[in-house]
């Protein structure tokens, strides 16, 4: 095929559809989950290393540290499923721990 008849091949294609349908078929929502980090007696916890894992099949997602602050962290470009954390900060004493599965939410 040559690029002219590539080029009226899209045309003819956004004609039929209409540009916003041909773009709304390609929109991802996406999702996120933003919790806050807790020592055991319930105080803020910051700087704590949060792996994400899905619930599904334990596959790694990624990691980010939560707030020093704050204690707040937040994963984006989830899917829609469930997935769990593991929260490590290593001092006196290392502190670490599961959750258990998260519902993400739409971004």
């Amino acid at each position: 095929m040559s690029s002219v008849s590539v080029d009226l091949y899209a045309e003819l294609i956004i004609q039929q559809s209409g540009t916003a349908d041909l773009f709304s078929k390609f929109t991802v929502q996406g999702y996120e989950i933003q919790r806050t980090t807790y020592d055991k007696n319930g105080a803020i916890l910051g700087d704590v290393l949060v792996k994400m894992f899905r619930s599904s099949d334990d596959i790694y997602f990624g990691q980010t540290t939560s707030n020093a602050v704050t204690g707040i962290y937040t994963v984006t470009g989830l899917e829609n499923t469930e997935y769990y954390a593991i929260y490590l900060k290593l001092g006196s004493p290392d502190v670490w721990g599961t959750t258990d599965d998260i519902a993400p939410t739409p971004t």
